[in-house]
């Protein structure tokens, strides 16, 4: 009996052991289990996060760069727009008042007359060019000028994409028509003039020529009748040179 008892309080005893081995290794698997989804889910968190963007961008001294000239062309249409209204006559600004202009709206008016005058000074700058062009053409040919813009190409300065300075294409100029050929001691005739006038925000018409020494002239009409002008440059049987 006492061999029994013993058998049976030793059976006891390591089951409960087993028991007590069992509860501590499932309580270690649930932590460790609980721990490795809290360490999932800062992985997944720390993924989802987009990486910090760099900070030496090539592009941002490019950008920059553009925004400081941006700014300085302001200022500087700014000074000009300042200028033009201290210059500007009281009988101009009262007289030839607008419903653009009036109530607060002479600024809009210089501003565009400044972006006017800009397209003008390119188109100059590019009929200077033609004029250029022409008289190497004519030089390197004993005399002769050329009758298109196609036939003097070399002698021009064009970009790649077939445009004058300042990307301004030839299509917006033509050779002017005459009833005779002009000599070289006829420095006045038109050689070449812009295709259409154009209407300035002031209401005026203006349009660029060049004439045979080279030179070119931009005439402002307050009606856009260039006729007088063209007159003048226009080489007639009537206007040629007497011969000795």
């Amino acid at each position: 009996l006492l061999l029994m008892k013993t058998k049976i309080t030793l059976g006891i005893v390591g089951g409960a052991a087993v028991i007590a081995a069992l509860t501590w290794q499932q309580h270690n698997l649930i932590r460790l289990t609980e721990e490795n989804s809290a360490l999932r889910g800062q992985l997944a968190a720390n993924s989802a996060t987009p990486p910090p963007t760099a900070t030496n961008n090539p592009a941002e001294p490019e950008s920059l760069a553009r925004l400081r000239e941006q700014q300085e062309e302001l200022l500087r249409l700014r000074g000009e727009v300042a200028q033009l209204r201290r210059t500007a006559r009281p009988s101009v600004a009262t007289s030839q008042m607008t419903p653009a202009t009036s109530a607060g709206g002479v600024d809009a008016l210089a501003t565009q007359m400044l972006l006017a005058q800009a397209t003008s000074n390119k188109l100059i700058t590019a009929m200077k060019n033609l004029g250029l062009a022409a008289r190497i053409f004519e030089t390197d040919r004993q005399g002769r000028f050329p009758t298109t813009f196609e036939e003097m190409k070399n002698e021009m300065e064009l970009s790649p994409e077939g445009n004058l300075p300042g990307g301004i294409p030839p299509e917006l100029f033509e050779f002017f028509a005459h009833e005779r050929v002009f000599s070289e001691f006829e420095p006045q005739m038109i050689l070449f003039r812009e295709k259409s006038p154009r209407h300035l925000p002031d209401g005026t018409w203006e349009r660029v020529y060049c004439l045979r020494d080279g030179s070119v002239q931009r005439i402002n009409r307050p009606d856009g009748d260039f006729s007088e002008f063209e007159l003048a440059g226009t080489a007639t049987p009537a206007n040629a040179p007497k011969r000795p």
